[in-house]
């Protein structure tokens, strides 16, 4: 049997996942587009704001139900900005993302 932090884990992964696929199609087809035949005709971008925000509460409760301990940290964001940055300027220098 899965204890409440195994199992939110294992939700955290899922939404992740769907976060993850939503944003391949907004790359893909823009964030503008309605993909038809949804119940609700939501923009890719509505789309992968829902994902981000089932991730976010997944990640509220892991630290509110398990005190897991897992908190914003700027100083991370920060870091990950100019790493991403950086390999986003190398992808261009090579004609592969539009500066």
């Amino acid at each position: 049997m899965m204890t409440n932090e195994q199992y939110l884990l294992g939700k955290l992964a899922e939404e992740a996942s769907e976060l993850a696929q939503i944003a391949i199609k907004a790359q893909q087809f823009g964030l503008e587009e309605v993909f038809g035949g949804q119940d609700l005709p939501l923009s890719n971008k509505d789309r992968v704001q829902s994902e981000l925000n089932d991730v976010l509460g997944i990640v509220m409760m892991l630290n509110e139900d398990c005190r897991a301990g897992i908190n914003q940290d700027e100083s991370a964001w920060v870091s990950k900005r100019l790493k991403v940055g950086h390999y986003r300027a190398y992808a261009g220098s090579l004609g592969n993302v539009e500066l």
